[in-house]
């Protein structure tokens, strides 16, 4: 489950990286 949440808070800021940029 630990990992499960460290991979959608990486695709979430991966998503608010792309938006930034």
């Amino acid at each position: 489950m630990f990992k499960l949440m460290e991979i959608v808070i990486i695709t979430l800021k991966k998503e608010v990286t792309l938006r930034v940029l």
